[in-house]
Parts: C-alpha cells; sequence; structure tokens
C-alpha cells in the first residue's frame, strides 16, 4: 500500500513540474515569435498602442494628408519647401510680410500707381537727381501781348524737369515766366509773357530753377 502511495505522489510531482515548465515555455516562445502575420489585419486598436508611441519613423512617407492631421506648426514644416501653389490666391495679408522685408525687386515694373503712393511723402531723392539754384535774370522790357525770351548761361541745367519760381520780392505779378532748356548750347532760356495791355519794364528778377534728372 505505501509502494503505490509513493509512487502515485511520484508521478503527479513529475506530471505538475512538466506542465510548469511546458506553460512556462510556451509564454516565453510566445513573447519572442509574434510577427504581423500573427495578427488579424485591422484589429490593432489605439487602446492597443501607448501615448505618444508612434514616431516618424512608423509613418510611411507622403501617405498622411490633411485629413489625417488636426493642425500644422512651423516646424512641421521644412523650411523653404512651400511655392505660390501652396497658398490660395489672395489670402495673403500686411501681416503675412514682415515689415521692411520687401523692396523694388518684388514689385513687377510699371505696376504702381499714384493711388499706391500716399500724399507728400515723395521728394525730390525719390524722383532722381535734383539741384536748385537762385540766380538773377535781366529781363528788361516786355511789350504789351507779347513774349520775350532771356538766355541765361552757367547754370548747368541739364536734365529732364526744370521748375522755375520766381520770386515774389521783385517779379511783376503781370508776367508770367517758365525756363526753357536749349539742348544745343545747354542754356537756360527765361521765357516771360506779358498778357496786359500795357508795356511792363521787369528789369532783373530773381528766380529759383530746380532741375531735375529723372534717372
Amino acid at each position: 500500500m505505501r509502494s503505490r502511495l509513493s509512487r502515485y505522489f511520484k508521478d503527479n510531482v513529475v506530471a505538475f513540474l512538466a506542465l510548469f515548465v511546458a506553460l512556462g515555455g510556451t509564454s516565453a516562445y510566445a513573447a519572442n515569435t509574434v510577427f504581423s502575420t500573427d495578427i488579424v489585419d485591422g484589429e490593432v486598436k489605439s487602446v492597443d498602442i501607448g501615448n505618444g508611441e508612434v514616431g516618424s519613423a512608423d509613418v510611411k512617407d507622403n501617405s498622411l494628408n490633411t485629413f489625417d492631421v488636426h493642425s500644422f506648426l512651423g516646424v512641421d514644416v521644412v523650411d523653404g519647401s512651400l511655392t505660390g501653389d501652396d497658398i490660395s490666391n489672395g489670402t495673403l495679408t500686411t501681416l503675412d510680410v514682415a515689415f521692411g522685408s520687401l523692396n523694388s525687386d518684388d514689385i513687377l515694373d510699371g505696376t504702381l500707381t499714384g493711388a499706391d503712393i500716399a500724399n507728400g511723402v515723395l521728394n525730390d531723392e525719390d524722383i532722381g537727381q535734383s539741384s536748385a539754384v537762385n540766380f538773377g535774370a535781366n529781363i528788361g522790357t516786355v511789350n504789351a501781348t507779347s513774349c520775350v525770351n532771356r538766355a541765361v548761361s552757367g547754370l548747368n541745367a541739364s536734365g529732364d524737369h526744370l521748375l522755375l519760381t520766381p520770386s515774389t520780392f521783385d517779379a511783376h505779378g503781370a508776367l508770367i515766366y517758365d525756363a526753357r532748356y536749349n539742348v544745343s548750347t545747354h542754356d537756360v532760356t527765361i521765357h516771360v509773357c506779358n498778357f496786359s495791355n500795357a508795356t511792363i519794364d521787369d528789369a532783373t528778377t530773381t528766380f529759383n530753377l530746380l532741375v531735375i534728372d529723372a534717372q
């Protein structure tokens, strides 16, 4: 009887040990041999993946689109990779352009008009090279209802535009003055007209001549 009991316990101990080894070995084996083919397609859910565990290396290049992304930041876009095709026409405003970043190369020649320039912001440096000179010219007598020309040399008035301003101190109010440039002699001619019915002796008159060379 004792011999039979002893053999019974030995057999059961061996059986339990065999079962323990079998179960332990199976767990180790399964942990190292689960492949993509062992998982039914479409069965891995978001709850099976730890938060923050999927990186760019886990996503196929060019596989994401706007429906997969909630929002983009500047760091999500490669520098210099955006082009005009990536921006809708008419969507950029002055707020999208850095202050002082645009220059003449960014504006198409001939596209600006007077409406694009604020009143009073341009000066002679914005128009072109210019020079101003004060001088006196002997106008003398101007007959009624007639005009005279008085040449003035030495002014170096070569330019695109001449703006003549007579002095209110000694110019005659009934006379009209303008400056004309002689291309051949490089001299300035003061053109004076008297539209009154009386002869006027204007003597010497002081002028300011602004020469604008729009280059």
